[in-house]
């Protein structure tokens, strides 16, 4: 049996748990009749499921490989079959899978900037010529990140927008807006998925 930390998210405590917490709501998968959650990735994102299991205490040889099906793909994932994990998510509000009805955990505030990198980590974009920031969502997450803008960093609300089977917000027109989200969320030695820390480094270099 590998050994790894089955008691990591019992309490929202820190900066990291907080931001793994996100990008599970985000990019993670729950199994409730495995007591499994699974978080699978991209190739160029193989190290930030390596930082995972570093977060667990786990053994890298909890990464796993497979070859996406239609593209040919690798894709990495990372899999824990643990109640004490699976049922901490679950009081923490995590869905068995992604619906579009994504929740707002029951943490401590001071963890909700934390919890949001997670999110735009997870589920969130930064466009490459940096014009643009948004980020995918259920309608509860979409607006409770944007109240939290605007009580931090006095954002008015953009409006919400249908995405497929779940909704969408992006900041472009409002050029204000950009640096001031990204300094927020990606503060230096933050933990954060590698390529969107590079991205968001570019802005503040620039604005």
């Amino acid at each position: 049996m590998i050994e790894y930390n089955r008691h990591i998210f019992d309490n929202i405590d820190s900066v990291e748990k907080a931001y793994w917490l996100g990008f599970i709501v985000a990019d993670g998968y729950l199994n409730d009749n495995k007591n499994m959650l699974r978080i699978k990735l991209g190739d160029k994102d193989k190290q930030h499921l390596e930082k995972f299991i570093n977060f667990l205490n786990g053994d890298l040889s909890m990464l796993k490989s497979e070859i996406h099906s239609i593209t040919g793909n690798t894709q990495w994932y990372v899999s824990t079959y643990s109640p004490q994990i699976h049922d901490a998510l679950k009081n923490l509000k995590v869905e068995q899978a992604k619906s579009g009805k994504e929740h707002i955990p029951p943490i401590d505030p001071q963890y909700y900037r934390d919890f949001i990198r997670g999110l735009w980590d997870g589920d969130g974009f930064i466009r490459e010529s940096l014009s643009g920031i948004g980020l995918v969502g259920s309608y509860e997450c979409l607006s409770f990140i944007q109240q939290i803008f605007e009580k931090e960093l006095g954002i008015k609300p953009l409006k919400i927008y249908s995405h497929y089977n779940t909704y969408k917000i992006e900041y472009r027109s409002t050029k204000k807006a950009i640096p001031l989200i990204i300094k927020y969320l990606y503060q230096e030695n933050d933990i954060a998925l590698d390529r969107k820390m590079e991205l968001a480094n570019q802005i503040k270099k620039i604005c």
